[in-house]
């Protein structure tokens, strides 16, 4: 699956078996994103822009 920057998706599993994903992102620097997104989730606060 190829999804473009600011395109809204979603996954889901449809079977009864276990499945599991491998995320390659470009350009680095999107674990950071992601880092502060679950931090500005556990306290309630927007992330930094």
């Amino acid at each position: 699956m190829c999804v473009l920057a600011g395109v809204i998706h979603t996954f889901s599993n449809q079977s009864e078996s276990p499945v599991g994903t491998l995320n390659l992102d470009t350009p680095s620097g999107w674990e950071h994103y992601m880092r502060d997104l679950s931090k500005a989730a556990k306290t309630g606060r927007s992330p930094p822009r």
